[in-house]
């Protein structure tokens, strides 16, 4: 019929190209996101190792633990600990591992402004109020002493998200077993329970990261087949672990 034109539909071929373009589009976003992923995993080992010279830097120059020492109010006016060379064990003292922060700062040795107090209306930690944020969401770095395993008493660094059942503390997790297990073959010796890193479940997860409970005397083999749940908290150890 004179005047009717016909529609001209795609063609297999560029279907296909349409398709090939989607598909280049969508992994160039996927592979952007894991680079920017781990590029945060590589900030975080950079981060516990930055403040770990900067821990001990303040034992040698103040004799004391940050924290843990007991006249810091006399250097600073800050709240002090009570020397025992151990973060917040006694339960009068429990919010040593919030003043570490506090002091290393008043020292001068790291820079930020951490209040070294506890945030009211439950949870205690906020990252970048009186602990350190790092570069995984929604996660901070907590300065403790070991009461969960039996075999040992140690301070530790740990990364860890805040978690609401466990009050003013940071036990929620951080990272998944893949990105935890990463870090441990990086920079220790790749096991969840030993070296101067480990690695446990979240105290809120009934599972993940690894196969016994987070406070089991032996952590168990990684979850590695687990990559999309955070489950895992990550601890660097820095004092005289005896296992």
């Amino acid at each position: 019929m004179a005047g009717v034109k016909k529609n001209k539909g795609f063609t297999l071929i560029e279907l296909s190209i349409v398709i090939v373009i989607i598909g280049l589009i969508v992994a160039g976003v996927v592979g952007g996101q894991n680079l920017v992923r781990q590029a945060k995993l590589r900030a975080v080992v950079s981060d516990f190792n930055k403040y770990v010279v900067a821990i001990n830097a303040f034992k040698l120059e103040y004799g004391h633990l940050p924290g843990d020492m007991p006249n810091a109010s006399d250097y600073w006016g800050a709240s002090d600990g009570d020397g025992d060379g151990m973060l917040g064990e006694n339960p009068t003292l429990e919010f040593e591992d919030l003043y570490s922060w506090n002091h290393l700062v008043l020292s001068e040795i790291i820079p930020g402004n951490y209040t070294g107090t506890v945030i009211s209306g439950g949870v205690g930690y906020e990252e970048g109020i009186n602990a350190p944020k790092a570069s995984v969401t929604n996660s901070a770095f907590a300065l403790a002493v070991s009461q969960v395993y039996t075999r040992n008493i140690a301070n530790y660094l740990r990364l860890a998200s805040p978690s609401a059942p466990h009050g003013y503390n940071l036990y929620g997790a951080s990272l998944t077993a893949p990105e935890a297990y990463n870090i441990e073959v990086k920079v220790d010796d790749g096991l969840a329970d030993t070296g101067r890193y480990s690695t446990v479940r979240a105290p809120s997860l009934g599972s993940g990261c690894v196969q016994n409970a987070w406070n089991a005397a032996t952590p168990g083999n990684w979850i590695l087949s687990d990559s999309t749940t955070i489950a895992c908290t990550v601890y660097n150890w820095y004092g005289n672990k005896t296992f």
